[in-house]
């Protein structure tokens, strides 16, 4: 259940990934081996290359297609289908989760990859393909649940099954994609885990 990856498309953003999302998964141990980052051109790959921090963190940089919408499409279709992939932003921060007592603290980095292996449990367990987090952090909002209908799965943070060409964004420029794709594996599977 650990066989998940991390892909993450960047364009023309080499120190907003290094110091964010970069500097996150490597907070929470993850190994470089498994850290996918998906760059428009060879231009691009020179660019993030050319950075000590992103070579010694990155374990693969792949010249995928530029666009946000284009590069995730490309993504879902670079990978087998049925492998687990955890999308990140460029620019993601860090996590927080609701105590007990209902207050926010940080995810901690002995808990990021048992969340994420929970998550693509979960989702085995009742036959969906797609999971993603509570969107904000607010504390008033959250609750301790796991929901399996139709529901906002924001696009900066989400794990999926790949599903290859069954699920295909096919407008926009990055504006609402996230809607567009929790609709279509709600289609596909008739669950969403969140």
């Amino acid at each position: 259940m650990n066989d998940w990856i991390v892909v993450v498309p960047s364009y023309n953003r080499v120190d907003g990934f290094k110091n964010k999302t970069l500097k996150t998964l490597q907070y929470h141990n993850i190994d470089k081996s498994r850290i996918y980052l998906f760059v428009a051109n060879e231009e691009q790959k020179k660019l993030y290359e050319s950075d000590a921090d992103i070579r010694a963190g990155v374990g693969h940089i792949i010249v995928g297609i530029k666009g946000l919408v284009n590069v995730r499409n490309f993504i879902f279709e670079y990978f087998p289908v049925g492998k687990r992939l955890v999308s990140f932003d460029d620019d993601v921060r860090g996590f927080v989760r609701l105590t007990e007592n209902g207050k926010l603290r940080d995810v901690r980095p002995s808990e990021f990859s048992d969340l994420v292996t929970m998550a693509f449990k979960e989702c085995d367990t009742v036959g969906a393909r797609f999971w993603g987090d509570y969107p904000v952090p607010n504390a008033f909002y959250m609750e301790h649940s796991i929901s399996y209908d139709l529901k906002f799965i924001i696009g900066s943070f989400w794990g999926a099954v790949n599903p290859g060409a069954a699920v295909h964004i096919d407008y926009g420029n990055g504006e609402k994609e996230d809607y567009q794709r929790a609709i279509q594996f709600w289609e596909l599977d008739h669950k969403i885990v969140r």
